[in-house]
């Protein structure tokens, strides 16, 4: 059970005054925590559940007490670039796929776009179609709670949201146009509200069973990473990120030279990196993107 306490100390403001507006703060405070489906314990809970078997919590911290394995020789780093070009000839190939069959509306941003056709290009390089996928992405939730956050707020806001299928709507002729709608489905759920169905995203996400080929997009081309100026370091010249080898993290921001592309880097190990590679160009290329991918 939660308690509150306030201290009243004696000033010169009239008392009536002074409990009205301690009721008002009162109030507003209350209506700002309300968690009628008490995700914070959802999240704490999930949170200790990661922990290995056998392994000890320590319950005054939140440090991470998972061991990660080595990383294996075979892994391999590569980098791969959407033109704006070709993020152009995606949205074509959705466009003239999705809306003329079934007249529904998708949003077809960059991220949408350059998210399915990786995840499509990751799915078919395992080539097992009775697998399960999960797509993994992080929100800013700071512009889309209710009430909002303060803009001078200067901390994390960010909530994952995931989405699984079968591996196999990935493999047919229409495995980017599937995976489309399925990103696109992720970021129509968020325009209705960053926190409904939170506590089932949650327990997915956490409660992942074995074989699950989860891919995680780290980054997004709005984040502008590349324009960011140190002053007398300049800007940016080259972005990496550490770690990516431990998941099938695609790590994702825009094109270094401002064209309006999009880079990702992502590892893979070698003969699977050898099978995306072949993919991800031939798809790019081919002048009927559904066909070949």
């Amino acid at each position: 059970m939660t308690k509150l306490g306030i201290s009243h100390v004696s000033h010169v403001v009239p008392g009536v005054v002074s409990c009205n507006g301690i009721e008002e703060d009162v109030n507003q405070w209350l209506s700002i925590i309300k968690d009628p489906i008490g995700l914070d314990m959802l999240f704490l809970d999930k949170w200790l559940a990661i922990f290995d078997e056998g392994q000890e919590p320590n319950t005054r911290n939140l440090k991470i007490p998972h061991q990660f394995p080595p990383v294996s020789q075979e892994m391999v780093g590569a980098r791969f670039e959407f033109s704006s070009k070709d993020v152009q000839h995606l949205r074509e190939k959705a466009l003239s796929k999705l809306v003329i069959t079934n007249g529904k509306k998708y949003h077809l941003s960059t991220f949408v776009l350059t998210v399915a056709y990786t995840a499509t290009c990751l799915v078919k390089t395992k080539r097992e179609g009775d697998m399960v996928v999960v797509i993994d992405f992080g929100v800013d939730c700071k512009s889309r709670l209710d009430p909002l956050v303060p803009l001078t707020y200067f901390g994390n806001c960010v909530m994952n949201y995931s989405s699984s299928t079968e591996a196999k709507n990935f493999m047919g002729g229409n495995g980017f146009g599937f995976a489309v709608e399925m990103v696109s489905d992720m970021v129509q759920k968020i325009k209705k509200g960053v926190v409904e169905g939170a506590e089932k995203d949650v327990s997915n996400f956490y409660t992942l069973k074995p074989g699950t080929q989860l891919i995680i997009i780290a980054g997004s081309p709005k984040l502008n990473i590349y324009e960011v100026d140190f002053g007398v370091m300049g800007k940016i010249k080259k972005v990496e990120m550490v770690s990516i080898e431990m998941d099938e993290i695609v790590s994702m921001a825009e094109s270094r030279d401002g064209s309006g592309g999009v880079e990702i880097i992502l590892a893979l190990k070698k003969h699977e990196m050898e099978n995306f590679t072949a993919l991800f160009s031939a798809g790019l290329t081919c002048p009927s993107l559904i066909g070949c991918l």
